[in-house]
């Protein structure tokens, strides 16, 4: 009887190397859990993920139904939470979960095609990225949206390398789901379809729009069987700008249909605080590669980007290419067809293979100037977990909400402003506490927690005989960003401006505890 052909062993070269390799990735990894830890700003945020917590617990509690709003059609994700837990700590150990899984993902998928050494120096970017950290750490769906996404990108670059079939048929496939997880994948279909139309791969490139069409066709019967409308889950999903709180004149969108609207496009509020608003049309562009957690990954990509013979070397034919066509297909998708935003999170493909392109140049540097390599890393390790933590939030305050009202200080019910509303509704619902705080506006005689550096609060009002209205009895904490930690620690506070030093130790979100006059 013929034996099947044994796979050759490793040298002994190859054993350690491989050793090595796989220690290197365990570091990363807990260097990238630790970075997730280490921010109070990370956990729920009372925005997005509530929503998304809220159509977990729907399917829990009424089992198979049709998504009341945009939030709630992305099945894959919602269904995730809802197999995982909708507690603080579940929801929160699941996103870590998937930030590993996208980090291991890009670092075992992407090794056939731009080499081992190159892998790993694309998970430590990854890790080190302040975009991934923050997807993960504060609870967005951009990181399963990446893992599925991203996976179908590396597994068609194997493909276009040689692989079998089953490489492509799983990339269809992600592809599809990450579709159904949210439309901006879309783009990756289109980026990856003209890959492998450049490539002259056009049977491939069939076989792969078939697949991904598998998860698309199967949640078009989905609500057909529920709607008798195919299109139901386009047409929820594309009242997304008819939500109050858009960053638009009047908080929603009056111009109809979000799709290929130049006007929309034009009426987005830019949210770059004034600084390189050009057009609405390179806004988000603009917006993309200087915001804080995108910046040190985009910048010197940019810059490696136009270098192709030292960034490219030895690299597969037409990746360059290939990846500036799915950065531009990611771009003109968001902005012109899908009209969304002029928000980072939104254009998170380009950002990751960025960081490819990041990693790429840093392993031709460490071949040829090893110690700038060394200090590069040394400095995405400090600065990414920075930029990551940089966006205050309120966070910090839920403790104090929660021993306030257990120690009965604030009274039977506590008054709160939005923002803390909001972003302790989750952790005081699981001690049991959710029905002892009101966002109604306050009445004479009651308490109201609020934030004097956020809230716009009247704090000059008095009552009739000159009482003030809002009399404060307590001041709270805060937690101060990582990089004023760090100027502490080097101790160059007199050296910051003591504007940018009131934003770095948050003081916007320090709460104060009022008595209500009238």
């Amino acid at each position: 009887m013929r034996q099947a052909a044994s796979l050759p062993a490793l040298t002994p070269a190859e054993v350690v190397a491989l050793s090595v390799e796989r220690i290197a990735i365990v570091l990363v990894l807990l260097f990238f859990l630790g970075g997730i830890l280490v921010s109070a700003m990370n956990g729920y945020q009372g925005s997005d993920d509530a929503r998304y917590i809220a159509g977990a617990e729907a399917w829990i509690a009424e089992g198979v139904h049709v998504a009341r709003n945009h939030w709630e059609t992305r099945l894959p994700y919602v269904l995730l939470i809802a197999a995982t837990g909708t507690t603080a700590t579940s929801v929160l150990a699941l996103h870590i979960v998937l930030g590993m899984a996208l980090i291991l993902m890009s670092w075992r998928l992407s090794r056939p095609v731009i080499g081992p050494r190159a892998a790993v120096a694309f998970a430590a970017v990854l890790a080190m990225a302040a975009f991934i950290q923050q997807i993960a750490g504060r609870l967005q769906i951009e990181v399963l949206e990446l893992l599925l996404a991203g996976a179908a990108f590396w597994l068609v670059r194997q493909r276009i390398g040689g692989a079998g079939l089953a490489q492509l048929v799983t990339a269809g496939l992600l592809l599809g789901l990450a579709i159904v997880t949210r439309q901006t994948s879309a783009a990756v279909a289109i980026g990856l379809g003209l890959a492998l139309l450049l490539n002259r791969r056009l049977a491939d490139g069939v076989s792969l729009a078939a697949m991904a069409a598998l998860p698309l066709v199967a949640e078009a019967a989905f609500y057909w069987a529920m709607t008798g409308d195919p299109l139901a889950r386009l047409r929820i999903d594309m009242g997304h700008v008819l939500v109050e709180g858009q960053p638009l004149p009047g908080g929603v969108s009056t111009m109809g249909n979000p799709l290929f609207n130049p006007a929309l496009g034009a009426a987005w509020q830019n949210s770059t605080q004034g600084i390189l608003h050009v057009h609405w049309t390179v806004d988000a562009f603009l917006r993309l590669v200087t915001y804080p957690t995108g910046l040190l990954t985009w910048v010197p990509a940019l810059v490696l980007l136009a270098v192709p013979r030292f960034t490219f070397a030895g690299q597969q034919p037409g990746l360059r290419r290939d990846v500036l066509v799915m950065m531009a297909c990611v771009y003109l998708v968001v902005v012109f067809v899908l009209t969304l935003a002029p928000e980072p999170r939104y254009f998170s493909m380009a950002t990751y293979l960025a960081a490819m392109v990041l990693a790429l140049g840093l392993t031709r540097l460490a071949e040829r100037r090893p110690g700038l390599a060394i200090l590069g890393i040394l400095g995405l390790a400090v600065a990414g977990p920075l930029a990551a933590d940089l966006n205050p939030a309120p966070r910090p305050v839920v403790p104090q909400v929660v021993a306030l009202l257990q120690s009965g200080a604030a009274g039977t019910v506590l008054h709160v402003s939005g923002p803390i509303e909001a972003t302790s509704r989750l952790a005081l619902r699981e001690a049991g506490l959710s029905g002892r705080v009101s966002g109604a506006p306050p009445t004479a005689g009651s308490y109201f927690l609020g934030f004097p550096g956020n809230d716009a609060l009247d704090l000059e009002a008095t009552c009739p005989g000159g009482v003030p209205r809002l009399l404060e009895v307590a001041r709270g904490t805060t937690s101060s960003s990582l990089a004023w930690d760090m100027v502490e620690i080097l101790r160059l506070e007199p050296l910051v401006p003591a504007e940018a030093a009131a934003y770095l130790r948050r003081e916007r979100y320090v709460p104060a505890l009022y008595k209500v006059g009238c």
